[in-house]
This record gives C-alpha cells, structure tokens and sequence, in this order.
C-alpha cells in the first residue's frame, strides 16, 4: 500500500523493522528515493543481477555495471557497456594541445563522429523570420499639428 502510494521512505523505515527483511522490497524503495547504489546493493544481496545491473546503469556506475554483466554472461547492453568503457579510455589519451592545434573543421569533424556514434543529429539552426518593416505613419504637417493652445485664465494674487 505504501509502495502505491510512493510513500517510499515510511516503506522502507516500515520494513528495516520487521523480523525478517524483504531485500527486493527494500531495493525497490532504494529506487523510488533515487538512491540507486542502495538498491543495487539490495538486489545483489537478494540474487536479483539484472536488477542490481539496472540500477548500476542508472547511477551510472560503469565499472560496477561491466563487472556484473561479466558475470551475468550473456547481456544485450553488454557490447555498448565495453564500447563506451573504450571511449572513455581513447578520451583519456587527448593530447594536451588538442584544444589549441585542432582547427574548427577538425573541431566539427569530431563533433559529427560523436554524434553519429551516439545515433544523434543536432538541429541546424532555425533561420529567423526576416524582421518586418516598421511602418512609418505619414508626417503631419507642422501647422496641422501645432493647434493653438487655449490659456486659462491666471489667478491673480491679492
């Protein structure tokens, strides 16, 4: 019931104090609380690898994620764990001067790899809307406008 209700923390002060703990229970309120290392914590306490495996890719927490799916075996996000743990380690051997030797094509070049690596396209710019032409209201001649201007009458002080 208080699951449903996502009244995740009263559960799971709830369940640490009955007799005999329910691990996957509390793991799932590890999760509705966002403490995902908790609940993966859980989940492998309880036996549950592909639970514990989500939570680790949640975080993410890649090196834990690539030693549960070693041991899991068979996994389908398993190539994409071990390709990303590749490119992070080729990003950890950029030359220090990259940033100063790299012209802006090269830059660009580098950006349109990663992006078609990660399945993305960045939008191109949206071309703004050419700017509409004040219209400019017709001079009125000065003697029109100049309306001479009635005085009141001045209070005279006695």
């Amino acid at each position: 019931m208080l699951l449903k209700e996502k009244e995740f923390g009263f559960a799971l002060e709830v369940l640490r104090g009955l007799p005999e703990r329910d691990l996957s229970l509390e793991a799932v309120c590890h999760e509705g609380l966002g403490d995902f290392r908790a609940a993966a914590e859980c989940h492998l306490t309880a036996g549950n690898l592909k639970e514990a495996l989500n939570c680790y890719r949640s975080i993410p927490d890649l090196e834990a994620a690539l030693k549960l799916v070693r041991e899991i075996g068979v996994h389908p996000a398993a190539q994409s764990l071990e390709w990303i743990r590749r490119v992070q380690e080729l990003t950890e051997q950029r030359p220090e001067n990259f940033g100063r030797v790299m012209t802006a094509a090269e830059k660009k070049l580098l950006q349109e790899i990663l992006e078609q690596s990660l399945g993305v396209r960045r939008r191109k710019p949206a071309q703004g809307k050419p700017a509409a032409k004040k219209r400019q209201q017709p001079k009125a001649d000065a003697k029109k406008s100049a309306a001479p201007r009635s005085r009141a009458p001045s209070r005279s002080r006695t």
